[in-house]
């Protein structure tokens, strides 16, 4: 038994190389034509394949300036989001205790649950 286990996998194990090699080969060859094409395109192209070309490489420059841009400014965003819930914080910070509660209540309620503030215990929140 111990002979078929190590038999089959050493069979797996050529069948993985086998297809890995397939891989590479066939890869090579994509890489092959690919570099064909273009050597035929160079060769045969007119004005108006070059125009085509130099339009379409301007509009991917383009269109990657154009994303870059929109990064920056969610960046932007982003950052004055931050700006604003941290100054936020300070004022919840700030609230005494009563104001805070009927602040999370309203907040709560905008949610969709229903909340209910009690009387002042006193307790601080605890």
């Amino acid at each position: 038994m111990a002979r078929r286990r190590y038999r089959k996998s050493v069979i797996k194990g050529e069948i993985t190389i086998y297809i890995f090699l397939y891989a590479v080969a066939l890869g090579f060859y994509l890489i092959y034509q690919f570099l064909a094409l273009i050597e035929h395109f160079i060769a045969n192209a007119t004005i108006l394949h070059w125009t085509i070309s130099i339009l379409i490489t301007f509009l991917i420059i383009f269109l990657i300036k154009e994303k870059r841009k929109y990064d920056a400014v969610r960046k932007e965003r982003e950052r004055k989001k931050r700006i604003q819930r941290a100054s936020n914080m300070e004022k919840l910070k700030q609230m005494n205790p009563t104001d805070f509660e009927h602040y999370i209540a309203d907040l709560f309620r905008l949610k969709g649950y229903e909340a209910i503030v009690i009387k002042r215990t006193g307790d601080g929140g605890k």
